[in-house]
This record gives C-alpha cells, structure tokens and sequence, in this order.
C-alpha cells in the first residue's frame, strides 16, 4: 500500500475522531444546561440544589419552648439566598415563619402538602419541604425559592440498573469497534477507489 493510502486512512481517522469528539462535547454541554441552574445570587448551581439546601437545613431548626424555631445561622442563610420558610405542626397549622408573604398558607391540608412535594404551580418558585422531629414531636418545613426547578422522578429497578451498567459497557466497547472497523473499511475502500482512478 502507498504512503499516500496510508495518509489518507489516517487523515480520514482524524477526521472522524474530531466528529466524534465534537458529538461528545456538545452533549456534555446540553446536559450540563439541563443539570445546572442560578441560585438567586446569581452563582451557577445543581440543579438540586434546593432539594439539598432543605435536607440540609434541617440542622437549623431547634426547639425552644417545645415550640420549633431558626437559629440565627439558618436566618443568615435564608436572608442571603432570598428563601422564606414555614414550619408546620401535625394539625398543619404554621407555628413559625420568616420572610413569607401574605400569598402563603398559614394552615394546610394533607392534599395540599402533596401538591406542595410534587410542585409549585408558578413558574418562578420552587417549593422544597422537609421534617424534623424532637421529643416525638414532628414539624414539616417548606422553604420556598425564587427558582423555576421542575422536579422529575425516576424509578429504577436497582437489580435491573446493577446489570444495566455492564450491559452499557459492552454496548460502548462494541459501538466503538465497530466505529474502528467501519472506519478502516471505509478508508480502504477510498484509498483503492482513488488509486484506481489514477490508475486507470
């Protein structure tokens, strides 16, 4: 085979590879619009990051007086990030808030907390809600943020999803041989095509 044919094989894997390369980082980069979000500062977060800060805001909830409260720490961090936040009691009545609005419920129905976890309604709110529990005595807190997040759920069988990884795995491994062999017959086939032409 002539250096030219060797030149071409390799020029048409080049080529092939910064396709493929240009595939990969364009997913990346939609996916990472999609997983990303702007908190209310302004700074560039997950997507779940509400769903963390509630779980996590848990640690700023204490109890004085039987009754639940913010401790100054957790007013801080709803004040800097723009959040109101309600605590609930089992009858579903309010017994604390901060930076709510008059919009807010001050009592909900167990429907209502339903409608809550699945979503906001608004485009431009997201409702997270967690619980926390003292003395056998459970609140509920929702914590609002001037974010559009939608929340999707996904359901996985964890047996099914084990074997799925490998199962993607083999599919990659093979994807890409056949990109090497595909790639190979085709750059034989050029390089013959082309030398016949000048070979008539």
């Amino acid at each position: 085979m002539k250096k030219s044919s060797y030149k071409s094989i390799i020029m048409l894997y080049v080529i092939m590879s910064v396709v493929f390369l240009a595939i990969i980082l364009v997913g990346i980069g939609l996916l990472s619009r999609v997983i990303t979000s702007t908190d209310p500062n302004g700074n560039s977060v997950l997507s779940n990051w509400p769903l963390r800060f509630t779980r996590d805001f848990a640690g700023h909830i204490v109890a004085e007086d039987n009754l639940p409260t913010v401790c100054n720490d957790g007013i801080t961090e709803l004040d800097n990030n723009n959040l109101w936040i309600q605590i609930i009691d089992a009858n579903g009545n309010e017994v604390y808030s901060h930076n709510t609005t008059p919009i807010q419920q001050t009592h909900y129905a167990p429907i209502e907390f339903l409608e809550l976890y699945k979503g906001e309604d608004s485009m431009e709110l997201t409702v997270c809600v967690g619980m926390v529990e003292y003395d056998a005595e459970q609140w509920t807190y929702i914590i609002g943020f001037p974010m559009n997040i939608s929340k999707v759920t996904m359901y996985l069988d964890g047996d099914s999803f084990t074997g799925g990884k490998s199962i993607l795995l083999i599919l990659l491994s093979v994807t890409g041989l056949l990109m090497i062999v595909c790639g190979g017959i085709f750059g034989l086939w050029i390089t013959r095509h082309s030398a016949k032409r000048r070979n008539p």
